[in-house]
């Protein structure tokens, strides 16, 4: 038995430069631990609770000593003296402790970032990399990066007068055989589209994930921004498709105008400024039909589950929409609607899920949904904060679960490259144990390696 011997909460930043909960956590054989929880925001109908202490003296009100004061406190009596290798147990002591069905007592972030020291204590006290002490005895995958490329809509929060109307345009390297190679296609390709938009003067900043701000002339529409990417793949010497697949962050519930119920765009679509549901689902449609796009999510606003099962029954089987905000990491509403455990059920909502870590309170409840998703055979996608850190756990979570791809913002920014560096490191380390996902990853084959 390891004892936990000592547990502390700080108040750090985040990539934004907003408060974030740092973790120390000490064993009796003298290891430490620390950990940093990101954060984020999601437009839902889930209520998500990140504890803020509410002083406007402070941080513009979103300082976070009252979470540091419940670590110092009541969790400390709870955790310290427990076994750090039970996982289980201690994530259930968390959750008894708390006591609330959304933990809005001790708050999410506060939960899940003393379970995730624990792992790591554990990991380390065991003398493994913490991806292995996830795994156990499952396989294990080096997943597919999807590194932002282009960004727009809630980033640009439409001041750009012709700025790129979707969230996230990104890239996923299929084609390489490592990670290694893969990881050197994105940095490439982010390369080489940088260098064309500064040359041609559409350049304008970078994203919160790293993807580049376009501002685009008045002739030009968000078809424009996929052109120039495809030209930046091919650039580098790479096959868009066969080598190179695109995944598109509509995020809708942004575009979405609730008031005249239609999708509004800064950029003319098909004539139009102002798109009904049935032209959103064409558009999205026509957009993949035109370039290689393997996914979408957050097609529609996050209240229309109907629109998002609609458009997921007409599309085929290697097509992967994804359900993000519109269940927001929450365990019981992807119960509720991934029913059936047959690739492709055109029963389910859609065939892949994003998950957001540290929307789901515990190591051992995200590996539960993690799981779940797996047996239905629906794609898991580990999703990045837009709050991020520096702290690499996302990128040994993934490889632990066998999850095939993980959504990590641009190859650049010191949060993001925490994650991509650890994936390569964990390539090296564990060769012959876990291989990179690549294009297996898609057309249905979920199985593990």
């Amino acid at each position: 038995m390891t004892k936990i011997t000592h547990l502390k909460g700080s108040e750090v930043l985040d990539s934004r430069g907003i408060p974030a909960l740092e973790i120390e956590l000490s064993t009796d054989n003298g290891i430490v631990v620390r950990t940093i929880v990101p954060n984020g925001y999601a437009r839902s109908h889930q209520n998500n609770v990140e504890l803020r202490d509410s002083d406007d003296e402070r941080f513009l009100g979103q300082g976070i000593m009252r979470a540091v004061g419940h670590i110092a406190n009541e969790l400390s009596e709870v955790i310290v003296g427990m076994d750090v290798i039970d996982q289980k147990a201690l994530d259930e002591a968390l959750l008894e402790a708390d006591g609330t069905s959304n933990l809005n007592r001790f708050g999410l972030t506060t939960i899940y970032g003393i379970s995730v020291a624990a792992c790591k204590a554990a990991a380390l006290n065991l003398n493994v990399e913490t991806c292995e002490y996830i795994a156990g005895n499952k396989p294990m995958v080096i997943p597919n990066p999807i590194a932002s490329m282009i960004s727009g809509g809630t980033y640009n929060e439409k001041s750009l007068e012709h700025g790129f109307d979707f969230k996230d345009l990104s890239v996923i390297p299929v084609g390489a055989e490592s990670y290694r190679e893969s990881l050197m296609w994105c940095s490439e390709i982010y390369q080489a589209l940088g260098v064309f938009l500064r040359k041609q003067h559409f350049y304008c900043g970078t994203s919160p994930t790293g993807g580049y701000l376009l501002n685009l002339v008045k002739q030009q529409n968000n078809y424009f921004a996929f052109e120039i990417l495809m030209a930046a793949i091919e650039l580098v010497g790479l096959k868009p498709d066969d080598e190179v697949k695109l995944f598109l962050n509509s995020d809708g519930d942004f575009l979405y105008d609730k008031k005249l119920d239609c999708y509004s765009f800064n950029n003319v679509v098909s004539s139009e400024n102002c798109l009904s549901t049935k032209s959103m689902m064409n558009y999205y449609n026509k957009l993949r039909k035109t370039f290689p796009i393997a996914t979408i999510s957050n097609l529609f606003h996050n209240e229309d589950f109907e629109s998002l099962k609609l458009f997921y029954s007409k599309m085929p089987d290697e097509f992967e929409v994804l359900a993000d905000d519109v269940f927001a990491s929450n365990f019981d509403l992807i119960k509720e609607h991934i029913v059936d455990n047959k690739f492709g059920s055109k029963n389910n909502l859609s065939n892949g899920v994003v998950i957001s870590p540290s929307l789901l309170g515990t190591v051992t409840n995200i590996v539960e949904v993690i799981e779940f998703l797996q047996r239905h055979e629906i794609a898991v996608y580990l999703s990045h904060r837009i709050g991020e850190t520096s702290d690499d756990f996302l990128a040994d979570l993934a490889v632990g679960n066998n999850c095939m791809k993980m959504i990590n913002g641009a190859p650049a920014h010191g949060e993001n490259l925490s994650k991509y560096n650890r994936l390569l490191r964990l390539e090296d380390v564990l060769r012959g144990e876990a291989v990179y996902a690549g294009l297996k990853a898609f057309y249905g084959n979920e199985e593990p390696f």
